[in-house]
């Protein structure tokens, strides 16, 4: 687990990483290793929306 300070550092450490390990991406949150766990709003750049989840979505993950 990694703590960022921001939303946007969070994005964009998620970024690099997956630069390092493609494989650990995956859009579903049932596959992949890496995930963000965050909130967010509909205002949102297109790059964020990927990691945006509903609070079952969030809880799931979390377990």
């Amino acid at each position: 687990m990694v703590v960022c300070m921001s939303r946007r550092t969070c994005v964009e450490l998620y970024n690099e990483i997956v630069k390092l390990r493609p494989d650990w991406h995956s859009e579903n949150d049932e596959a992949g290793v890496l995930k963000i766990v965050m909130t967010g709003s509909a205002t949102d750049g297109p790059e964020w929306q990927q990691h945006i989840r509903d609070k079952r979505r969030r809880e799931a993950l979390g377990k």
